[in-house]
This record gives structure tokens, sequence and C-alpha cells, in this order.
């Protein structure tokens, strides 16, 4: 069974209670001043990118992939493979490339340092030890706990 709306309400009345209805969701997101914020910044922000559309349009389009291609090969290995630190949140796609391909080649790694470690000089590991024990004896005095 179809109810017909129109067979209850005429279109005033339709277009009175669709008002209200718009009004008061509409209402609900400016219940505070952070929620009036953030809805006008993400205004500004469509408002701006309509604008560099606008401006930029065709240009854009020729001189960002060229840009992005002189950014890209001006990367040092710094740049390339960053890890996230305080002010970003994520790995670059850098990192995240080499942490793929570090965890597809793990064997390979894994039977390269078993080799590594088989054809080490004698001392090597003795003098490695030595290093790590004398910076643990350093920041123990100093304060410099890292757990």
């Amino acid at each position: 069974m179809n109810i017909k709306i129109e067979d209850y309400l005429d279109g005033d009345e339709i277009k009175e209670i669709a008002r209200e209805a718009v009004s008061a969701n509409f209402s609900k997101h400016f219940i505070d001043e952070k929620s009036v914020e953030r809805i006008l910044s993400n205004l500004a922000y469509d408002l701006v990118y309509q604008k560099v559309d606008e401006v930029g349009g065709q240009a854009l389009n020729e001189y960002l992939p060229s840009k992005v291609k002189e950014i890209i090969e001006g990367l040092t290995e710094f740049n390339l493979f960053k890890k996230p630190d305080a002010w970003s949140r994520e790995s670059n796609s850098g990192y995240q490339i080499l942490e793929r391909a570090l965890l597809e080649n793990k064997e390979l790694i894994s039977q390269k340092v078993i080799s590594a470690c088989q054809s080490a000089p004698d001392d090597f590991f003795r003098d490695l030890s030595d290093s790590v024990i004398i910076d643990v004896i350093k920041d123990t005095f100093t304060g410099n706990n890292y757990e």
C-alpha cells in the first residue's frame, strides 16, 4: 500500500514542514562556537578551492605535474624515507614503499645478517658490545633513559 502525502497535506504545508525540518537540522550544526568555526573553515576552504580552480584552471594542470616531478627528483634520502614525527601523522610514500620492500625481502635480509655475522672478524661483536655497554653506562649517569 502506497501512501501519498499529497492526499493529506497541500503543497504549502509540505513546504512549511520541509523548511522546519531543514532549519532544525541546520541549527544542530551551530550548537557551539567550535562547530561554527569548523563549518566556516570548511566553507572557506571550499571557496578557496573553487577560486584556485577558476583562476588557475589549465595552467595548474600543466604546472603542477612538472613541479611534482621536479620536487621528487630533488628529494634526498632524508626526505624520501622520512619516518612520521611530531609534525606528521603518517609516514610518507617513500618510507611506506621502503617498509613494504623490507617486509617482502625479510628472508633475504635474515640470510644476509646471518652471513655477515658468520664472516665478521672475531673482535667485531666484542667491540660492538663494548660500545653498547659504554653507551648504557653514560646514559645511566646522565639520566638519558630510553625506556
